[in-house]
């Protein structure tokens, strides 16, 4: 199975729609959404209603948790913006998505890393990352994780 992975769109519309129409190019026979999707000073609204009509399977990023739980004065200015836009019908959307996600036996999404939905430094981090050992907690073979 050829899955495409998307990640840290920030509500950059634009690029979404660029990356979309190479994954369409491509071919993919899954789109997948690994978080932080909407904190951003570009189009956190537009983007949602885009990946919402979408309906792909996906996970709930640190900024995700942010704009949902954080007082909006304590926010930086990206998820400030995203809250101040977005509708209660994409709040709503926001809330429901889980932070980890099984795909199939062999495969396991996450945001930032299994053992944490949110962590302060950025890094990319790879299954291989993992080692079989960790991979083997989750029952996963392949394990896709982006925090940017």
């Amino acid at each position: 199975m050829k899955i495409a992975a998307l990640s840290d769109i920030h509500g950059n519309l634009f690029a979404l729609d660029a990356v979309l129409a190479d994954i369409e190019r491509r071919g993919a026979d899954l789109i997948v959404n690994l978080g932080d999707i909407l904190s951003g000073p570009l189009l956190p609204r537009e983007t949602a209603d885009r990946l919402m009509a979408l309906q792909l399977p996906t996970l709930r990023g640190n900024h995700e948790r942010q704009v949902l739980s954080m007082d909006p004065a304590d926010m930086g200015a990206s998820d400030r913006y995203a809250f101040d836009t977005i509708t209660e019908a994409q709040r709503d959307w926001i809330a429901a998505l889980p932070p980890v996600l099984c795909l199939a036996q062999d495969v396991f999404l996450c945001h930032a890393t299994p053992q944490m939905t949110s962590i302060a430094t950025s890094r990319i981090l790879s299954a291989a990352s993992f080692g079989p050992q960790r991979r083997s907690e989750y029952r996963s073979g392949r394990v896709a994780a982006r925090h940017r």
